[in-house]
């Protein structure tokens, strides 16, 4: 799912941050049949390998972290159960416009308080989210970026042809 591929790339980041103790929170699959995918199969081997050894955060075993960065669907609002921790999460719209079934937790936004911001990839999607009601001031522009050493188009391009 894209949302993955966000977040994982989010979590390479921060893992590149000097300091920064990194724990990963699984939520379940939304569609049964979802599997994960082979490793090395969407990013370099290395990559996937080095997300694999961060731990998974526990309850009652770690502290509480400093930020949560929530990256996947539906979009999840509600506040991390610690009552210190920031809660980052990642949303996009499609169609200047949030999905119908987002719209029943759009008005938490608003009463959350500043412990939770929308991070979404471009203005344009950001005015989506602000058209069907969250606060302009919760939400964060973080564009996409690109690993040129990683994307190869023509290697794609190929394989589209191919498969024509």
């Amino acid at each position: 799912h894209s949302y993955a591929l966000v977040g994982q790339q989010m979590l390479l980041g921060l893992l590149n941050v000097p300091g920064v103790c990194a724990f990963v929170v699984n939520p379940p699959y939304v569609e049964r049949h979802w599997r994960p995918g082979h490793l090395g199969e969407s990013q370099a081997l290395e990559k996937d390998e080095l997300l694999m050894r961060v731990p998974v955060w526990k309850p009652g075993v770690h502290d509480c972290p400093d930020v949560v960065i929530r990256s996947y669907w539906p979009l999840d609002v509600k506040p991390f159960p610690c009552p210190r921790t920031k809660v980052v999460v990642f949303g996009a719209t499609e169609f200047k416009r949030a999905p119908h079934r987002w719209l029943k937790q759009m008005g938490f936004w608003n009463q959350t308080g500043p412990h939770v911001t929308l991070v979404s990839p471009s203005q344009w999607s950001a005015n989506g989210f602000v058209r069907d009601g969250v606060d302009p001031e919760r939400i964060r522009i973080l564009p996409h970026g690109v690993d040129a050493a990683e994307l190869h188009p023509t290697a794609v391009e190929a394989g589209a042809k191919a498969m024509r």
